[in-house]
């Protein structure tokens, strides 16, 4: 009988690492001044990824095949110490990158974006 090859096993913190260093790259591609942030401050209280622009939001960086929706936001919430805006980007291999917070942030968010839209009579960028 012909034996399968053994699965390789993953290393959960490199792969989280490469989760970082994407997400960090994905950021710099927006032109935003973003760096991993676990090698300067570390800590439960630390993004996993700083962007220089968002001060007030603790970005949470899941780079996984399952989604565990409330359980990520539930840790970037609590992780965020309550003063900032908790958000997950979330990624699969070979996929583009997904942002989640909760409802009453995406209201807000949203409510910004309209305000913005109107007050300066700007058209902000929509993907297709």
């Amino acid at each position: 009988m012909k034996q399968l090859p053994k699965k390789k096993k993953i290393n959960s913190k490199q792969k989280g690492s490469r989760g970082e260093r994407d997400l960090r790259d994905f950021f710099k591609d927006q032109g935003l001044n973003a760096r991993r942030s676990q090698q300067f401050a570390g800590g439960t209280e630390s993004s996993d990824v700083l962007v220089e622009e968002w001060k007030a939001t603790h970005i949470e960086c899941k780079f996984t095949h399952s989604c565990t929706p409330y359980d990520f936001v539930a840790q970037a919430t609590k992780d965020s110490g309550g003063e900032k805006l908790p958000v997950v980007f979330w990624r699969r291999n070979g996929k583009e990158w997904l942002a989640m917070f909760r409802a009453e942030d995406a209201c807000y968010l949203l409510s910004m974006r309209e305000l913005l839209i109107s007050e300066a009579r700007i058209t902000l960028p929509v993907k297709k």
